[in-house]
């Protein structure tokens, strides 16, 4: 029986690909098969002139013609030519993989090797960057295009040459050339002899990528010329790389705000953004495949660089510095202090307001006004080359759709299509994937305990998988947060169950792809919150946030989990489900110090609504199921089940008494955090 609940024909689990063990010792000499013995191998390879040219010529043997390293017919052992085991089952490791050194690297994750060279910096260029520290404290970064579009992008000039689509790569590429040069973003062609001593070229190619339209068409064949920023040496080619990432939370709380004050969402994309801030080293590159010069010396000429440029490892913290000061200084906006990737401009007398949330070159624009956008679109390109997109319908792989009352739409349907096309090819939705999971399946998942399953993990795509699913959850599917979060706990050694519980969820996510967030506007009071919390969460935009916990249900280290939501204006604008990084010894503990998570997101959230211009009024009410929680959150007392708390877990008491937040009592029935902590 299939371990997925697929067929075997489109089960991924039957699936068994080259490993990676293979794939490098392809590249190594062939290693000559044993002979069964010496004194009969030269008698054996004596021609037999009855045999057809297209046979193999070894006497007994009723292959075709082979290489020497290919075993012969009659060779007893296992089929694969560098094997010297018995025949024995496919999952089953050859003799020359039993003694390589165990892949998993870094915090135990699997590597995933490419054969073409890895180039980081160029290589984040249209990748959406999803930032979470439930379980792996890092960013993953899945790109969103690649993923949904029918086109095989070209890794290389070589291949986009060779491509059907030859044409329109050499159009884009041409376009990109001229882009960079009439930027000046170089200086003139220097020939080799005349580089500076010490001075090395950093490398350079060709990155290809297929822009898409909201409904899945293509909007354009974009072709970016990109510096392999790996090659930089820190203090010589560059001093500074941060630049801040727009987080998810931010950019759901300005649609919900745009949804509850009627503002008008438009988009903006920088051209070639990156080239339009001062480089601030000298930096030497090879001239772009197809657009190269030769100079008085006969060899190709290099270029030096005049303005940053995509790859190289400044580019970006260039950019948003470059970008931060026009907008502050020269427009007069004002920058959060809590997001840095937001920005707003309000005019008290008028009520005008605007406000931007940036990633990267791409811009949403929030606004009331025509004159306030007009005024912005005419100052902001004093500075900077940018194209107006129109009103905002597609934004990293989301779909935005505004409806008539002014409510706000947000979903991912063509992007879970894309993979369930992926994943699970020939899939054919069912009801038996009504539910995210199967309860029981989830609590006994664990990681991998034989070197046949590990083995077997090596060849199936599981981080591709969870990493195209974080997003998913991470945007605008807060029902798989939970699932996502036990999943991502495997990682570094996943068991095929785990694959399998994955695909499950995937199925899920497509047999619902219909779900999404609507920001309706609305702030009325939640059902099951206490009537005199309703004009607080009235006033504030229906702000409402939800805590809740687990307890006996804790993993194998004893830690249990815990999740919270935070609504406005009708729908999620933070959501987590994460492990509670305390033992807790009962119940009421483990739901204080998820309140007093809870109440750092909070914090956040209200700092960024207080900076984008919306005022609050009052503490934002936050819903607990648990009494004796909110009992030790009001009340200063020590009690003997409260007395070795850790500081850490009165955050949400030291919020109470700054009227941050103010818990309230909600039952399990009405509390909206308790999908997050449970399958």
């Amino acid at each position: 029986t299939s371990i997925s609940g697929l067929p075997a024909s489109i089960d991924p689990l039957r699936k068994v690909e080259r490993t990676y063990a293979e794939k490098r010792d392809r590249t190594k000499a062939p290693v000559p098969a044993p002979l069964i013995n010496d004194e009969s191998s030269s008698a054996d390879e004596t021609p037999d002139n009855n045999q057809s040219a297209d046979k193999c010529k070894t006497s007994g043997c009723t292959l075709a013609k082979h290489p020497t390293n290919v075993q012969h017919s009659f060779h007893k052992g296992c089929q694969h030519p560098m094997c010297s085991k018995p025949p024995h089952p496919d999952l089953e490791l050859h003799s020359f993989q039993e003694n390589l050194p165990n892949r998993r690297g870094g915090r135990g994750a699997p590597q995933q090797h490419d054969d073409h060279d890895a180039h980081p910096d160029e290589a984040n260029l249209n990748l959406v960057t999803i930032v979470f520290d439930d379980v792996a404290q890092s960013a993953m970064q899945i790109d969103v295009d690649s993923l949904i579009s029918d086109v095989q992008e070209p890794n290389n000039y070589e291949q986009a040459i060779a491509s059907d689509h030859h044409k329109e790569w050499h159009a884009s590429m041409t376009k990109e050339w001229t882009e960079l040069l009439s930027n000046n973003t170089f200086h003139e062609p220097v020939d080799r002899s005349s580089i500076p001593s010490g001075r090395k070229v950093t490398k350079s190619r060709w990155v290809y990528k297929v822009k898409l339209n909201k409904d899945g068409s293509i909007e354009r064949y974009k072709s970016r010329f990109v510096v392999c920023g790996y090659s930089q040496v820190k203090g010589v080619d560059y001093t500074k790389s941060f630049s801040a990432t727009l987080r998810s939370s931010s950019l759901r709380t300005m649609i919900a705000l745009a949804a509850g004050q009627k503002l008008k969402l438009e988009h903006f994309d920088v051209t070639n953004a990156f080239t339009q801030s001062e480089i601030d080293s000298d930096i030497y590159i090879d001239p772009p495949k197809g657009f190269a010069t030769k100079g008085s010396d006969g060899f190709i000429q290099v270029l030096k660089l005049k303005r940053a440029l995509y790859g190289t490892k400044q580019a970006s913290h260039l950019f948003q510095e470059t970008l931060r000061t026009h907008l502050v200084e020269g427009m007069g906006f004002k920058n959060s202090t809590a997001d840095p990737c937001l920005f707003s401009k309000c005019n008290s007398k008028t009520g005008d307001i605007i406000r931007l949330a940036v990633y990267v070159d791409d811009i949403v624009v929030a606004h009331n006004s025509s004159k306030l956008l007009d005024w912005f679109k005419a100052g902001f390109k004093e500075k900077f080359k940018s194209n107006h997109l129109g009103p905002l319908s597609w934004f990293l792989g989301i779909g935005v759709d505004r409806h008539a009352d002014g409510s706000i739409t947000l979903n991912q349907e063509r992007y879970v299509q894309k993979l369930i096309e992926k994943f699970v090819p020939n899939y054919a939705s069912s009801r038996a994937h009504a539910c995210p999971c199967d309860v029981s399946t989830f609590e006994k998942l664990g990681l991998a305990t034989s070197r046949i399953e590990r083995a077997k993990m090596a060849s199936l795509p599981y981080l591709k998988l969870i990493g195209s699913l974080l997003y998913l959850s991470t945007m605008t599917r807060p029902d798989i947060a939970y699932h996502m979060s036990i999943l991502c706990s495997f990682m570094r050694d996943p068991s095929p169950d785990c694959y399998a519980a994955a695909l499950n969820l995937l199925q899920y996510a497509h047999n619902t792809k219909q779900k999404s967030l609507h920001y309706t506007g609305s702030a009325k009071l939640p059902a099951g919150v206490n009537l005199r919390h309703a004009k607080t969460i009235e006033d504030n935009g229906g702000l409402i946030a939800y805590s809740d916990a687990t307890w006996h249900r804790g993993n194998e280290l004893g830690h249990n989990s815990y999740g919270y939501v935070i609504y406005l204006f009708g729908a999620p604008i933070a959501y987590a489900a994460k492990n509670l990084k305390v033992i807790a010894l009962s119940s009421a503990e483990a739901e204080y110090a998820a309140a007093s998570h809870t109440c750092r997101e909070v914090q956040f959230i209200r700092h960024v609504l207080m900076q984008l211009g919306f005022d609050l009024s009052g503490p934002t009410i936050m819903g607990v199921d648990n009494t004796a929680a909110i009992t030790i959150c009001k009340n200063r007392g020590v009690t003997p089940k409260s007395k070795h708390f850790d500081v850490a877990t009165h955050k949400v008491r030291d919020c109470y008494q700054r009227r941050i937040v103010h818990p309230t009592f909600v039952s399990t029935l009405s509390q909206r955090a308790d999908g997050f902590t449970k399958p």
